[in-house]
């Protein structure tokens, strides 16, 4: 032992000195790399700053990644990599400061553990070997970023702007002169905007940057390749490149507080007054939505019979579905548009808009209109009074429908040729004259793009004839387009009022027939072979003979029984009829099975080479190709995540279920699922607001109850057993409430509460009198309610332990062990049932006592 120990000593000093040569040797090559980058800043501070840690990571620069290793400043992260002699080479590097954020990318295929470190007037991307290191490495920045901020004391105003590319999509599809569109989200303190820009734009910017911006460093773009543009690698990367670029110029300084930056930001398509809108956001209020008149008509439809009740005009109240639309939009959508400013060059052109009845309108929009503001117009124009779901569309000469985002500028994708002529090169030139480069024309179309559930949409077009007029017009066409089938009655239903309310059929006639060729023109000809032509003659003669019949009977003033009126009561028996398909307000996506969920065998559902994806205010459908009928449905709250690649999407659902398809409608797809399932999350919380007052009743029932029943020498103890369903952090509470008195039982059965959890607070408190308080504790494992109701002189508490299974023996020993304590808890056990997921609920008197502590109950989270 002593041996050892004198070696020991003699190796020590050893030892120590190699590591004392080996931190000198990093602090020297750490010298050299800031000296390289700041050659001009030589400064003994640099020699003075510490090396928390280093590491070999991946970067990511420009359409590739390569090795580095990352040393880890006090307030500085260096990024340095070997050259081919051998020698190390700073790359890149950023300033941490109190403003400097990480940011996690989304996974994709090609870049998977990616994490933007955003820095002092620069950022920088590196990917991690896998999920664990990465979050380490982010908790170890974050704790650098923390101590900075401990430190500093500097009170310098900083721009919290966050850039995301959160999807691409393909544009001319079908000709040869296809390009990516990249959507890039854009988050400045509240405001929330999306701009749509194309790589070879930001080529332009990049070029503008460096003209009138010298000193910023930004990524340098790769120069455009038309051939490998349209491959997934080459669009997942320039992703990653434009958001760093977007970042590093958005955030730097001299950009945001300079005029120069006005013109950029005007080509970027962001107003020129972008830095201040968080302050007009500020003294600017929502405008309210007033309520609105109108004509009120209840149809039904019996067994494919008309009935019809009285027409009554009554004043509908329709503030919550519109707060609901309104609600999902985001912030900067509802910034007065008047404030937004642009450059004083205002180009107007003259477009023709086209609705589902084939009717057109003409408008003029000008350069910087969003398709938001000329949805507006039209709603204007055509007397639509509301249009928050309702969308542009862009209609090929194909027939294929794209729809817009409400951020789009359409002057930008309509007359964009004519900019984009002088920037064309010599390949380009050569292939517009092969004639394998050629414009597409365009047809503007305005459409309904959100649907709610029926009894929401009868609310809105019952008191507003335009919305009726458009709604059903465009069922029309999904009806002949196959998208919504029906049975055979009501196929003929459907003849008879689309012949009537296109004023092909006059009903005032005596003699009234249907020729065999006009049914052949209205329904589609796979349905119309399904019967024979007999068949359909005498279905649609005795629907139109229930029609005229119907009108016939109808009590109705004189002055109101004109053609235009009753053709209001055809489109309300048209959405009668509609309303009761499943797949009604269904937005449907024809997308090809990918070959890994093609091949499983394990799911549930039997997928064909090509499907129908049918997105609906509920639930998503998976639906056969030729009949539009279900495969397997989901709703959202089985919903974990939607991933969004450039010619995929992959839904991961509840019981390790995930499904990808092959689309070029990706993320059209998942915008459309984000919106409902937002939608889902408003409308629960505004049934929630009733919570509270559900608790306050049931407790003064129960306080009268104990109150005026109970004398001094009864003690009292109730349990409740509550069981529950979870789905998705939505608990379902049944109570079935146990009163004891002197050996008598009562039952008393509450209506089902619904209770939404907020996993990330941990305390809420609701003062429902001045006297009475009620407390909330609760995480992700564990609820504590604590009602506390302040009497004369005694104090009642309500007590509710929320755990699973496993959890149940502890807190049986807890309570266990504040028995003693009679002033709080009667001699009395707690019966215990093995289930699979219970909750306790204890009421029990509490004597009066003179100090006014309160008793607190402290519950583990395991």
């Amino acid at each position: 032992m002593n041996l050892i120990t004198k070696q020991w000593k003699n190796i020590f000093p050893v030892l120590k000195k190699l590591n004392y040569k080996i931190y000198l040797r990093k602090k020297l090559i750490l010298l050299e790399l800031l000296n390289e980058i700041f050659y001009c800043k030589k400064n003994i501070v640099f020699f003075q700053k510490k090396i928390k840690s280093e590491e070999i990571l991946n970067y990511c620069d420009n359409n590739s990644e390569k090795q580095v290793i990352i040393y880890f400043l006090t307030d500085l992260i260096l990024v340095s990599e070997k050259t081919i002699e051998g020698n190390v080479k700073a790359s890149d590097y950023v300033f941490l400061d109190t403003s400097s954020r990480i940011q996690i990318i989304e996974d994709t295929k090609y870049f998977k553990n990616v994490f933007q470190i955003n820095g002092k007037n620069n950022s920088i991307q590196l990917m991690a070997q896998n999920e664990q290191q990465k979050y380490e490495l982010i908790d170890k920045l974050q704790n650098l970023i923390k101590n900075i901020s401990q430190k500093s004391n500097s009170q310098e105003i900083k721009y919290d702007i966050e850039i995301n590319v959160i999807g691409t999509e393909e544009r001319n599809p079908m000709s040869f002169n296809k390009y990516t569109i990249y959507i890039i989200e854009i988050k400045f303190q509240e405001i929330l905007q999306k701009i749509f820009i194309r790589y070879s734009e930001m080529v332009e910017v990049e070029k503008k940057i460096r003209e009138n911006f010298p000193n910023i460093n930004i990524p340098h773009l790769s120069r455009m390749d038309w051939i490998g543009s349209l491959k997934t690698k080459t669009i997942e990367s320039r992703k990653l490149t434009i958001q760093k670029f977007l970042q590093t110029i958005l955030s730097h300084q001299d950009f945001n507080s300079s005029e120069k930056s006005k013109t950029i930001l005007d080509y970027l398509g962001l107003p020129m007054d972008f830095y201040t809108l968080p302050d007009k956001l500020k003294s600017q209020s929502d405008s309210s939505v007033s309520q609105e008149i109108g004509y009120i008509i209840n149809i039904t439809v019996q067994d494919n019979s008309l009935q019809l009740s009285q027409v009554s005009n009554q004043e509908q109240n329709l503030d919550k579905s519109v707060n609901i639309l309104q609600e999902i939009r985001p912030v900067y959508q509802k910034i007065n548009r008047q404030t937004y400013c642009h450059c004083q060059e205002q180009e107007i052109q003259k477009i023709n808009v086209k609705f589902a009845d084939k009717k057109e309108i003409q408008i003029q929009i000008s350069k910087f209109m969003r398709c938001q503001e000329i949805c507006q117009q039209i709603s204007q124009f055509i007397g639509l009074k509301q249009c928050l779901d309702f969308r542009l569309c862009l209609q090929d000469s194909q027939q294929n429908i794209h729809v817009l985002d409400e951020d789009e500028m359409l002057y930008k994708l309509l007359f964009s040729q004519k900019v984009q002529k002088k920037q064309n090169n010599v390949f380009t030139k050569i292939m517009t004259n092969f004639g394998l480069f050629f414009s597409e024309k365009y047809t503007v179309v305005f459409k309904k793009y959100l649907w709610l559930s029926f009894e929401q949409e009868q609310n809105y077009y019952k008191s507003d004839q335009c919305r009726l007029k458009l709604i059903s017009s465009q069922l029309f066409e999904d009806i002949q387009q196959m998208k919504l089938q029906l049975d055979f009655p009501e196929y003929c239903i459907f003849v008879v009022l689309y012949l009537y309310i296109n004023q092909v059929l006059d009903i005032n006639h005596v003699k009234l027939s249907i020729q065999i060729q006009q049914i052949k023109s209205i329904i589609p000809i796979l349905i119309f072979n399904m019967f024979t032509e007999d068949q359909w003659k005498v279905g649609v003669d005795n629907k139109l003979e229930e029609l005229v019949q119907f009108f016939n009977n109808l009590q109705i003033d004189q002055n109101n029984k004109n053609p235009n009126y009753l053709r209001i009561y055809a489109r309300l028996i048209f959405m009668n009829v509609v309303k009761m398909k499943q797949f009604f307000g269904t937005s449907l996506f024809y997308v090809q099975t990918y070959k890994n969920t093609l091949r499983n065998s394990s799911y549930e559902c039997v997928f064909t080479d090509n499907i129908w994806i049918g997105i609906k205010f509920d639930r998503i459908y998976f639906l056969q190709p030729n009949k539009i009928q279900e495969i397997c449905s989901f709703q959202y709250f089985e919903l974990l995540n939607v991933k969004v690649f450039p010619t995929m999407i992959q839904f991961s659902f509840t019981n390790d279920k995930v499904y990808q398809f092959t689309t070029t409608q990706s993320f059209e797809i998942s915008q459309l699922v984000k919106i409902y399932k937002n939608t889902q999350q408003n409308q629960l919380k505004h049934k929630n607001k009733g919570i509270l007052i559900l608790l306050y009743i049931i407790n003064y029932i129960t306080y009268i109850f104990f109150y005026q029943k109970l004398t001094r020498n009864i003690l009292m103890m109730t349990i409740i057993l509550i069981e529950i369903q979870k789905k998705n952090q939505i608990i379902y509470f049944n109570f079935l409430k146990i009163l004891i008195f002197q050996y008598y039982v009562q039952l008393i059965s509450i209506k089902t509460i619904l209770v939404s959890l907020q996993s990330h607070k941990k305390k809420l408190i609701f003062f429902l009198q001045k006297n009475k308080q009620l407390y909330i504790f609760y995480s992700k494992k564990t609820i504590i309610l604590v009602f506390i109701n302040q009497c004369s002189q005694s104090k009642f508490y309500l007590v509710l332990f929320s755990s699973l299974h496993k959890n149940i023996q502890h807190i049986m020993q807890l309570y266990n062990k504040y028995q003693s304590k009679k002033q709080y808890f009667p001699k009395k056990k707690i019966i215990y049932k093995p289930q699979k997921k219970l909750y306790y609920i204890i009421f029990f008197k509490k004597k009066s006592i003179k100090t006014n502590k309160h008793f607190q109950f402290n519950i583990k989270v395991y």
